[in-house]
C-alpha cells in the first residue's frame, strides 16, 4: 500500500469531532503519559485565544470500519490539554491573566468559545504507516528535538513581574565582574534561573533546591510594584555590600571559590539575614572581613577536618538541599556579624566558640600556633597556648595565641573561648 504524508491545517473543532466519534487515539502505546503541569496547560490555551500559532503536530491516519482514524505521534500534551479545556476539566487561573480569568470553556461568552474551536492547527498527516513506522516517526522527533529546559520552559509559561525582574537583574554587570556566570549560563537561561533562585532568598528566605521556583513564578507573576521595588533594592544592596567586601586586601571574587553557584548562594543569603536583621558593616572592620574569605577561600576543602571541611562537603554534597544552604548561610553569617556595628552586643559566647572550632579545622600550615609562640601578655614563648582575640574584634585574620593561665588574669583586655 502506498504511504503519503499530507501537509494539512485543522480546527481545534476538527479534533473535538474525531475524539467524540471515537476516531482519534491520543496516546498510543509508545508515547508517554500526560504530564503537562496545570500551568502549562492553561498558557497553551491562553496561547490559543490570542492566535499565536502552535508548534506543528505529526498525526497517522488510517481508514478503519470505514472512517478516517487517526493517532497522535507527536503532539500528545498539546491536544490532551485542549480537549480536556473543551470538556470543562479546568479554569483559566494564575498564570493567566486577562478578560475570562477564573473561566471555564462552558463560560466563556458565545464568541469566545467560537474563536476556539475555529482556532486552526499544523499538522503532517502520515498516511498508511505502520506501527513500526510510527514508532520509527515519534522516536526520530523526541531523539533530534533539543528540549527546553525547565528554565526555558518557565519563560514560556509563567510570564509576568517574577519573571522580568529575574531577567532584568540576571543582566546587572556585576555578574559580568565577578564571572558568576559562563556563556553556557546565559545561553540557556541558566542566568536567570539562578537569579530567581536569589530573589527567594529575599522573599522567603533558602528554598530546598529549585523545587519552589515555579511558585515565585506563579505567586509574583502580578507584584505590587511598591514590593517589587524594595526586593529589587535589596538585592542591589546585597551586590553592593559583595562588592564592597571584596574589593579590599588580596581576595579577588572573579579568582576565589565565592564565584561558584553553591558558594555565591551562601555568601549572598548570609548578607541578605545580616540585612534583614537591621546590621550595618562598619567601614574600619572591612578590611578584616575581606581577610577572612581570604583565609577561607584558600583553606576551605573537602579533606580538611572540622567546619571547613564540613562547609565544602556541604558544597559538594546535596549542596542545593535547603538543610546544606541554611547551615553554609550561618557559617559565613557569622564572619559577617563580626564586622557589624553591634559586633560586641550579638551571641558573643557563641561566635567565640564559633571561631575557636574554626581554627580547630586548620592543619599545621594553617593557624594553629607554631612550634613556639610569645605570648602577648607575659612574652614568653610556649607551645601550649590557646586563641584569643585583643579588643574584642573576633575575626579569623586577629587571632592570637596566649596562656591560658594568662588570659584568666586579664579578663577585661582579651576575648577568648573559656571551655
Amino acid at each position: 500500500m502506498m504511504k503519503k504524508i499530507d501537509f494539512s491545517r485543522h480546527s481545534i473543532a476538527d479534533i473535538k469531532g474525531w475524539n467524540e466519534n471515537e476516531a482519534l487515539e491520543v496516546q498510543p502505546d509508545f508515547q508517554r503519559r500526560a504530564v503537562w503541569s496545570s500551568s502549562a496547560k492553561i498558557m497553551l490555551i491562553d496561547s490559543i485565544i490570542k492566535g499565536i500559532p502552535l508548534p506543528k503536530i505529526f498525526i497517522a491516519s488510517k481508514i478503519k470500519d470505514g472512517k478516517t482514524y487517526r493517532i497522535v505521534i507527536d503532539g500528545q500534551q498539546r491536544i490532551t490539554a485542549i480537549l480536556s479545556f473543551i470538556n470543562d476539566e479546568f479554569k483559566l487561573s494564575s498564570p493567566y491573566s486577562g478578560e475570562y480569568e477564573g473561566k471555564k470553556y462552558s463560560e466563556l461568552p458565545e464568541d469566545a468559545q467560537g474563536a476556539i474551536l475555529s482556532f486552526r492547527l499544523d499538522f503532517n498527516e502520515f498516511e498508511n504507516y505502520t506501527d513500526d513506522d510510527m514508532r520509527e516517526i515519534y522516536n526520530r522527533v523526541n531523539k533530534y528535538t533539543f528540549a527546553l529546559n525547565k528554565q526555558e520552559l518557565r519563560k514560556a509559561d509563567f510570564p509576568g513581574d517574577f519573571l522580568s525582574l529575574a531577567e532584568k537583574l540576571s543582566v546587572d554587570e556585576f555578574f559580568d565582574d565577578a564571572r558568576i556566570f559562563t556563556t553556557a549560563n546565559r545561553r540557556r537561561l541558566g542566568d536567570v534561573e539562578y537569579t530567581s533562585e536569589l530573589l527567594a532568598i529575599l522573599i522567603d528566605g533558602p528554598q530546598d533546591k529549585k523545587s519552589t521556583l515555579d511558585n515565585f513564578y506563579m505567586n509574583f507573576a502580578t507584584w505590587e510594584e511598591s514590593e517589587k521595588d524594595r526586593i529589587e533594592g535589596a538585592f542591589l544592596e546585597v551586590l553592593s555590600i559583595i562588592n564592597r567586601i571584596f574589593s579590599f586586601g588580596n581576595i579577588v571574587l572573579k579568582e576565589s571559590r565565592f564565584r561558584q553557584k553553591s558558594d555565591f548562594y551562601s555568601l549572598f543569603g548570609a548578607i541578605a539575614t545580616f540585612n534583614k536583621e537591621g546590621l550595618v558593616l562598619e567601614e574600619s572592620k572591612l578590611e578584616y572581613l575581606a581577610e577572612d574569605f581570604w583565609c577561607l577561600d584558600d583553606a576551605i576543602g573537602p579533606h580538611e577536618r572540622g567546619k571547613l571541611g564540613e562547609y565544602a562537603s556541604r558544597c559538594l554534597s546535596d549542596a542545593n538541599s535547603f538543610s546544606s544552604r541554611k547551615w553554609r548561610m550561618g557559617f559565613i553569617y557569622n564572619f559577617l556579624v563580626s564586622a557589624s556595628n553591634k559586633s560586641n552586643e550579638i551571641q558573643v559566647t557563641e561566635r567565640l566558640e564559633f571561631f575557636t572550632k574554626v581554627l580547630d579545622s586548620f592543619d599545621d600550615g594553617g593557624f594553629c600556633p607554631p612550634a613556639t609562640e610569645e605570648c602577648p601578655i607575659c612574652k614568653k614563648e610556649d607551645t601550649y597556648m590557646v586563641p584569643c582575640y585583643s579588643g574584642g574584634d573576633i575575626f579569623l585574620s586577629n587571632a592570637m595565641f596566649a596562656h591560658k593561665e594568662c588570659l584568666e588574669k586579664t579578663p577585661n583586655n582579651y576575648l577568648y573561648h573559656n571551655e
